[in-house]
């Protein structure tokens, strides 16, 4: 790049610094005695956005030129140039076939840049299309990248793709950085897995949890739980999830306690496309009992009903009645 200085002859003053506005930028400007053959004083005028004395219509940073008495020019100070930042959210994220995928792109002055930015993007992946809405935006301001993942007819294979952004300013420059922005399709599949309730058994008005694993390969899933019994709840949390949940059984609606007896509960999902797991949904038991529990409640009706029927044979002499 060619180097231009611009000196300006002013009569003989005392040393001095002063300042000027150029390009919406600060530039110092320090007046020196020139050399010892030549009157009066110079003003030099050079901008160093690349740490060199730079044209003044090119832009600047803030800097500080000085003269020196062999007639150099030297500048020292800030050598950023007028220009932006970009920023991507997120920068990855996974759809299902079909879906669009939304990103928001933000942009902030970096060296007082306020002009305009023209922004375009690019996807490489079949039956795929992508915009950014608006087009062109301030140096402060946002856009929304949006990526079709059908062309009206073909949705796009399953994949990891690179989206391009383009982003250039009245000068012809792009931004400081360089963000970049991924997106995965993944296969709509995924499965639905219960534990068991811990504990097994719980007292009316008790509680117990379970797990429930999900595994979406993109996205978010909803569940929903049931039971078959009275005076109890369920309850999943968090929900929706992407990963596990927590199940809570609860035997008693609040007011009334549930009975004895062995419950299943049931848990059925779906994504946010509205597809099911694979795997349908799934159930796991748990038994209210009080006291001794209910199964032990049942054996010893069991072994009272044994012992009823010894004394009556003994009562008949062992004879059947």
């Amino acid at each position: 790049m060619r180097t231009r200085i611009f000196c300006i002859l002013l009569s003989p003053i005392a040393s001095l610094t002063i300042s000027i506005t150029v390009h919406a930028q600060t530039c110092q400007l320090v007046v020196v005695p020139p050399p010892p053959d030549k009157g009066g004083h110079l003003i030099c005028i050079a901008p160093n956005p690349t740490g060199t004395c730079f044209p003044l219509d090119e832009g600047t940073g803030t800097g500080k030129c000085t003269l020196a008495r062999n007639g150099s020019c030297s500048c020292v100070g800030n050598d950023k140039p007028l220009s932006y930042a970009m920023s991507v959210d997120p920068i990855s994220q996974c759809v299902y076939p079909s879906a669009p995928a939304v990103y928001a792109i933000s942009f902030k002055p970096d060296a007082g840049y306020s002009g305009q930015i023209a922004l375009g993007c690019g996807v490489g992946g079949r039956f795929m299309s992508c915009s950014v809405n608006p087009s062109t935006v301030s140096s402060s301001g946002a856009a929304v990248l949006t990526v079709n993942t059908n062309d009206g007819t073909n949705n796009a294979l399953p994949g990891n793709y690179a989206i391009t952004i383009d982003a250039v300013d009245q000068n012809g420059h792009g931004p400081t950085n360089s963000p970049s922005a991924e997106l995965v399709i993944d296969p709509p599949a995924y499965t639905l897995n219960l534990s068991e309730f811990t504990p097994g058994t719980v007292s009316p008005g008790g509680s117990a949890t379970s797990t429930i694993q999900l595994n979406p390969a993109c996205g978010s899933v909803k569940s929903t739980c049931s039971f078959g019994g009275k005076f109890m709840s369920c309850s999943i949390s968090p929900n929706p999830t992407s990963g596990n949940s927590t199940l809570t059984f609860n035997a008693t609606d609040g007011t009334t306690k549930s009975r004895n007896g062995k419950y299943g509960i049931t848990v059925k999902a779906i994504d946010q496309t509205g597809l099911a797991p694979t795997n349908g949904s799934q159930m796991a038991t748990v038994v209210v009992s009080s006291g001794g529990g209910f199964f032990a409640v049942g054996a010893f009706a069991g072994l009272m009903g044994l012992w009823g029927l010894v004394v009556a044979r003994r009562r008949t002499g062992g004879r059947s009645v």
